[in-house]
């Protein structure tokens, strides 16, 4: 992916596997406003290769989880007249 990609980390909470698993993704994705079929690729790219453990020697996609959350996207700019709070 050049030098785009993510990382990610899962997190299992509770006394019994797969009880509640909460999994975290942070990523560089292609940047500028005419990137979108880019950023899209890289989204895509993200999904396919970022695999889990699953502690009984097998792997789990991205979203195999209870809870994801995914960092790293840029919010687009709002329209004229909006503003983001201070």
């Amino acid at each position: 992916m050049g030098n785009k990609g993510a990382v990610g980390i899962r997190v299992t909470l509770g006394e019994d596997k797969g009880e509640s698993e909460w999994t975290f993704v942070t990523a560089h994705l292609a940047a500028h406003q005419g990137e979108c079929e880019a950023r899209n690729a890289d989204w895509r790219e993200i999904c396919r290769r970022l695999v889990f453990e699953d502690g009984e020697g097998g792997q789990r996609g991205l979203f195999e989880t209870g809870h994801l959350f995914f960092f790293g996207v840029r919010p687009l700019p709002l329209p004229l007249g909006l503003h983001q709070p201070s």
